[in-house]
């Protein structure tokens, strides 16, 4: 049986998480950052062996200018570790700034870039709920669709 094709989405930030996104009347799936270089393999690895991966879209991440030395440290070390991994995976891959996978997903409804993320992808995928305290989850996904809507 043919793999399903899936686009990955990463938001690399402490409280982020990963999406896979396989198209629109297809599976989902989001898992908050493990918190663990091991356990963060393991997902993608159960990923990559259920579904035929095109992409992944890992959010391309500048200087925090809030949370101090230590966040801002901590926000760069996620982010090279995904981009380590994804390269030791093999997994083609892309950096998107914020401001470009948002301008093509975002649905303008909410005063912060959060706000609208969150309600972007409640409208797009109104069978998952989507809190406020887990807007990575938000964004990962949303970066998902973008790479799927841009690629595929």
């Amino acid at each position: 049986m043919e793999k399903l094709k899936a686009v990955i989405g990463i938001d690399p930030g402490k409280k982020g998480a990963l999406g896979l996104f396989a198209g629109l009347n297809s599976k989902i799936d989001i898992k908050d950052y493990p918190n663990s270089y091991t356990l963060t393999y393991e997902i993608l690895n159960e990923w990559v062996n259920q579904f035929n991966v095109q992409s992944v879209v890992l959010e391309k991440v500048g200087v925090v200018v809030f949370g101090g030395k230590k966040a801002a440290f901590g926000f760069g070390e996620n982010s090279g570790f995904y981009e380590g991994l994804l390269i030791a995976m093999k997994l083609p891959y892309c950096r998107v700034l914020p401001r470009e996978w948002q301008k093509v997903v975002d649905n303008k409804s909410g005063r912060t870039s959060k706000e609208r993320s969150l309600n972007t992808a409640q409208k797009l995928f109104p069978y998952y709920t989507f809190k406020k305290t887990k807007d990575g989850r938000a964004d990962a996904i949303l970066m998902a669709y973008y790479g799927w809507s841009r690629l595929l």
